[in-house]
């Protein structure tokens, strides 16, 4: 038998695309046991326009913006409720493969020390382009690093499914065991590094990430442009996730790092975009003055 399997998708603004994606979800073979919707406090009536076109899914409204951490950890906490094995976080503007579930569930159940795994994501809509290929947690840097060279075989291939250190966000496979266990993404970071934070965290647990080449996942993105927004939690964030490092060295050598890097951008960014050198600015202040959450970012 099939273990049960249930997903979570977030919603903010973008009731198409997200009626899109489940759309794609529900042709999944098997399907999913549920699917959850959380709106994240959209006001632009995207919870009554998703209730009338997926009557299928369990809709949440959120009441408040949660950023991603906490409009996920709605919809987790839901499913950690029910008797579901596993449970997939998924991107609105993400769309799988009927085979996708399948291929993730096969390899978590071949493996009991793996807690988590994702597929390979392609551009949408041009489908033959790499976006994440497996990632790692790179503590000097601050950050995680994706790989974007195309696996064994492209879409669908055949690679192996492998250990990696950083599972994208955009859509991961969880073990609902391992959840309870690790806990939930970290609300502090509202938007940006929560997955990052999160695989660290799997990881000191003693869990394995798996890379799956063979489960395949199209993303939309449109503009992977700097905005004031994404610099001003990209910057704190980073900084937060620091404080996870394993040990001194990765918190030190990731902090003058980041300090570097932090100050040769503001001086750019202060002759060319000042939004944005104010942003990073305000990133870190806020870090500094522990002010976490949405912080200063949605004003």
């Amino acid at each position: 038998m099939f273990p049960s399997v249930a997903v979570v998708v977030l919603n903010y603004r973008r009731p198409q695309e997200t009626a899109a994606c489940v759309k794609a979800l529900v042709q999944s073979s098997p399907a999913p046991a549920s699917i959850v919707v959380v709106d994240n406090d959209s006001r632009d009536g995207s919870a009554a326009w998703l209730r009338n076109a997926l009557p299928q899914v369990e809709m949440v409204e959120s009441g408040k913006n949660l950023g991603y951490a906490g409009g996920m950890n709605t919809g987790l906490r839901r499913v950690l409720a029910t008797e579901a094995a596993y449970v997939l976080v998924l991107n609105s503007d993400t769309l799988v493969d009927p085979g996708t579930i399948a291929s993730l569930v096969r390899e978590l159940e071949r493996d009991p020390s793996a807690g988590a795994a994702t597929g390979t994501f392609y551009y949408h809509p041009e489908t033959t382009r790499v976006w994440y290929a497996g990632g790692d947690l790179v503590w000097w840097r601050a950050n995680a690093v994706t790989r974007r060279s195309p696996p064994a075989g492209s879409p669908g291939g055949t690679g192996e499914a492998h250990r990696v250190s950083f599972l994208s966000g955009c859509a991961i496979l969880f073990r609902t065991a391992s959840l309870r266990t690790t806990g939930l993404f970290d609300e502090r970071y509202f938007m940006y590094q929560e997955d990052v934070a999160l695989c660290a965290r799997f990881i000191a647990g003693g869990y394995r990430l798996l890379y799956v080449p063979h489960a395949v996942l199209y993303h939309k993105m449109t503009d992977d442009a700097q905005t004031p927004l994404k610099v001003y939690f990209t910057m704190r964030n980073r900084l937060l996730l620091l404080e996870a490092a394993p040990n001194l060295w990765g918190r030190s050598v990731g902090t003058a790092y980041f300090m570097a890097m932090f100050c040769l951008k503001v001086v750019r960014w202060s002759l060319s975009d000042t939004a944005l050198a104010g942003a990073a600015a305000r990133g870190v202040l806020d870090y500094l003055g522990r002010r976490f959450h949405e912080g200063r970012g949605l004003m």
